[in-house]
């Protein structure tokens, strides 16, 4: 069996002009420069969260990522409208069923709610804090 030619895999993309680039996460297409953001922006925060998982996990969070990416430009709420595949150099490429989008999907959805709760009650807690600081400034106007 002939070895690897690098330890870890590697993805390039290649324009039409025949120029190729390197890349750690990637989109292409209609958007693209959205969901580009959105993988610079989370990109190394989700690798972090990855150190010490096994393989399937890893996976799994990896396509949750990507799918987190692609909410950014379109409306995935049900699944339908996804395909996700993996690659590996053990089993190659393999196209995840519509049940695992789904649960993918539906687990995306449950963090993005409570996202949106969490940052509901954040700035419900800033806009008092900000009328109590103007109550507490208008009884001690001299307070500085």
């Amino acid at each position: 069996k002939d070895p690897k030619p690098y330890p870890v895999p590697r993805m390039f993309v290649c324009d039409p002009s025949g120029t190729y680039k390197e890349w750690k996460a990637v989109a292409i297409g209609r958007n693209s420069d959205t969901v580009h953001e959105y993988l610079r922006t989370h990109y190394d925060d989700y690798r972090q969260q990855l150190e010490g998982k096994d393989i399937q996990t890893e996976e799994r969070m990896l396509c949750e990522f990507a799918l987190g990416a692609m909410t950014q430009v379109l409306n995935i709420q049900n699944g339908t409208n996804v395909e996700l595949a993996t690659m590996t150099a053990e089993r190659g490429v393999r196209m995840l069923l519509d049940d695992e989008v789904q649960v993918m999907v539906d687990n995306l959805m449950q963090q993005n709610e409570e996202f949106r709760n969490h940052s509901s009650d954040l700035e419900a807690t800033t806009r008092k804090t900000k009328q109590l600081e103007i109550l507490n400034a208008e009884k001690h106007p001299h307070a500085d």
